[in-house]
C-alpha cells in the first residue's frame, strides 16, 4: 500500500485508536471474540502514533500545545433527508485548554460513550462512523450583560431587543456553505436562578441553514435539555426566552473552529499497513 495516496487526519486518527481498542478491550472483558486489534499496541500515545504514518496534517501539530477541542461522531444512514448521509451519534468537548494528547483521548471516549441523547457507540458499528476534530481559538465576546452597552439599553423594550439582533448579527458571522470562515458560538443563559450555556459548531449553523435568531433559539433548547427532559417544557421557555433575550442572555462569545475528519475506512487502511510494515 501507498501510504502517502492516504490523506489521514492524526487527530481523527487518534480518535478513532483510542475508541477502537477500548471497545476492543470490551469486547475481551466479555469474552466475545473479534479480529480487529489482536497485534496491534493499545496503549500509543499522540506522539508515538505520529511515528508510524506520514499523517496529512503531521508537520503542523503542536504535541506540547494546549487547546479547547470538540470530538464529533457521526454515523452513516441512508436517509435521504440528511445531506450527506451521515448523522450526529454523539459529540462533547470543552472550552478548557487540554494538553491534545490527553485531551483526546478523554474527549474521544466522552463524546463516543457518554453524551447522554444516545446510547453508547457499540463495536459493531465502528464501521459506519466517521470522525470529526474540531481545535477551538480566537474566542471573541461579542456580548456580555455585565457591561453596559447603551446602544442597547433604550427606554423602548421592543427597540432595544431589536438593537441587541442588529448587534449579535454584525458581530456573529454565519456564510452559507462556509463552514470555514463562520464563527462558532456559546451563549451563557440564566431562567430564574437557574445557570445553563450551550455552544453549535461552525457546521451546525451552515448545514442547517439557521439565521442568528433559529441559532439562539435552538442554542436555548440545547441548553435547557440538561434540566428539562419534557421537549414541550423546552419549547415553552425558548418561547419566553426568545420574546425578551437580552433579559436572560449573560453573555454571546464567538470562536473559529479548524476541524478535520476521516472515516472509518480510512482509519483501517492506515491500521492494515501498519501490519505490512511491521
Amino acid at each position: 500500500m501507498d501510504n502517502h495516496s492516504l490523506e489521514v487526519d492524526i487527530y481523527s486518527f487518534y480518535c478513532f485508536y483510542i475508541l477502537s481498542c477500548n471497545l476492543y478491550n470490551s469486547l475481551l472483558a466479555n469474552k466475545s471474540g473479534n479480529s480487529f486489534g489482536s497485534n496491534i499496541d493499545k496503549n500509543l500515545s499522540l506522539n508515538e502514533i505520529s511515528t508510524k504514518f506520514p499523517f496529512s496534517n503531521q508537520e503542523k501539530c503542536l504535541w506540547a500545545s494546549k487547546s479547547p477541542i470538540f470530538v464529533t461522531w457521526l454515523k452513516f444512514s441512508d436517509s435521504e433527508s440528511l445531506k450527506d448521509n451521515y448523522e450526529l451519534r454523539g459529540c462533547i468537548g470543552t472550552f478548557s485548554k487540554l494538553d491534545l494528547n490527553l485531551g483526546l483521548k478523554e474527549y474521544a471516549l466522552i463524546a463516543a460513550l457518554k453524551d447522554n441523547r444516545f446510547p453508547p457507540i457499540g463495536f459493531e458499528e465502528l464501521k459506519d462512523l466517521k470522525c470529526g476534530v474540531s481545535i477551538l481559538h480566537n474566542f471573541k465576546v461579542i456580548y456580555d450583560k455585565s457591561m453596559t452597552d447603551t446602544r442597547m439599553h433604550d427606554a423602548d423594550s421592543k427597540r432595544d431587543n431589536s438593537n441587541f439582533w442588529v448587534h449579535i448579527e454584525k458581530n456573529f458571522q454565519i456564510l452559507p456553505n462556509n463552514i470555514n470562515d463562520t464563527n462558532g458560538i456559546e451563549i451563557k443563559f440564566s431562567y430564574y436562578n437557574s445557570h445553563f450555556s450551550s455552544t453549535f459548531l461552525p457546521e451546525v449553523m451552515v448545514e442547517n441553514e439557521f439565521d442568528i435568531k433559529d441559532t439562539v433559539e435552538h442554542l436555548f433548547i440545547k441548553g435547557l435539555s440538561h434540566e428539562y427532559s419534557s421537549s414541550k417544557d423546552q419549547k415553552a421557555i425558548t418561547k419566553v426566552l426568545m420574546y425578551d433575550p437580552r433579559k436572560y442572555i449573560d453573555k454571546v462569545t464567538v470562536y473559529k473552529s479548524s476541524k478535520t475528519s476521516i472515516t472509518y475506512s480510512a482509519f483501517k487502511k492506515v491500521v492494515s499497513s501498519w501490519a505490512e510494515t511491521e
